[in-house]
């Protein structure tokens, strides 16, 4: 594991952001924000210059991880120009910020910028992606390179993320668990394919990737490909809900099928290999969670 670095997290409060602020702040000095005032986090915006400006010359870090984000699909597509002013423009920004200060870039991207035909993307994959969100996300990864040599950021790009969020609320089996005990049942759907990752898994993998001193682009995903609905099911079994509160639905009954990939299954091989991890699959994923809560 990397030790006595200065570490800032852009994005500190989601899921991803929480888990590795504590994760790393073990062994360093890490420093995390959040676009919301809240304790323990500097308050950024990171679409706004002088908020960066602000912040890498007060804490002049070593390392810096991107997780903020406009993370929500539906909510970019509501919301398209501010998505494209998160997801895109201020990842360039950070990206320069990044070159001026002579900081390694971790930048967290995400499965969605595929557009779920086939499954099992590689690296290698080309990307097309049929949302805003993913367009967006997309447009960031390609600011990284106009500013920063291949050897000084990392491009992460997890699945859907299961585990203990800083709001309790954002884990996609928190999400579950949530609308099962506020309505007594939960929606899920059964031909949105993905790999859920536990996001302790993305913390360790991420420090194995930066101790190894490792570079690029990493598709980050559980051992298992499985529907939204099947995951559901298995939270609700480990939980000690009723298996028949979770409601089967297909993604036309809900949203737009052309604008929502069906099949996000991500090719792990290359970060296997790379760092020597195995992930957990879901049945030990989730009772790990459970037990520490």
């Amino acid at each position: 594991m990397i030790n006595n670095k200065t570490i800032l997290i852009l994005g500190s409060s989601g899921i991803l952001g929480f888990n590795l602020f504590n994760y790393f702040r073990e062994k360093n000095n890490v420093i995390g924000s959040s676009f919301y005032k809240r304790p323990s986090f500097i308050q950024c915006d990171i679409t706004k210059k002088t908020d960066l400006y602000n912040i890498f010359r007060s804490v002049r870090p070593d390392i810096v991880i991107l997780c903020a984000a406009m993370s929500s699909p539906q909510q970019c597509e509501n919301q398209a120009q501010r998505a494209n002013l998160i997801n895109h423009i201020a990842v360039g920004t950070v990206a320069k910020f990044c070159h001026d200060y002579r900081v390694f870039l971790v930048h967290i991207s995400t499965d969605h910028i595929f557009d779920g035909k086939k499954g099992n993307y590689s690296e290698r994959d080309k990307p097309n992606p049929i949302c805003v969100y993913g367009e967006t996300k997309l447009l960031g990864e390609y600011e990284i390179p106009k500013y920063l040599e291949r050897d000084k950021y990392i491009i992460l790009r997890p699945t859907l993320i299961y585990g203990k969020s800083f709001s309790r609320k954002r884990g996609a089996d928190e999400v579950i668990g949530l609308s099962l005990k506020e309505k007594g049942y939960f929606e899920a759907f059964v031909d949105d394919i993905r790999c859920p990752v536990l996001v302790n898994d993305i913390s360790l993998a991420l420090s194995k990737l930066l101790t190894k001193k490792k570079t690029g682009v990493y598709h980050l995903g559980g051992s298992q490909k499985i529907t939204r609905y099947e995951f559901a099911i298995k939270y609700a079994e480990i939980y000690g809900f009723d298996t028949s509160k979770i409601i089967p639905i297909k993604i036309e009954d809900k949203l737009d099928p052309k604008k929502r990939p069906y099949d996000l299954s991500l090719n792990i091989e290359k970060v296997k290999k790379t760092i020597k991890i195995e992930f957990h699959n879901i049945e030990d994923g989730l009772r790990m969670v459970k037990n520490e809560r």
